[in-house]
């Protein structure tokens, strides 16, 4: 959380920094229900 506040100070965009996480954790893919 530290590190997103710092960002937000340093005028990332949401999409800049939804695009970081996304990069390290990536991204939620839904089971398929049969």
């Amino acid at each position: 959380m530290p590190h997103i506040i710092a960002a937000v100070k340093t005028y990332a965009t949401v999409g800049e920094i939804c695009n970081v996480l996304r990069d390290e954790f990536g991204e939620y893919q839904p089971g398929s229900a049969v």
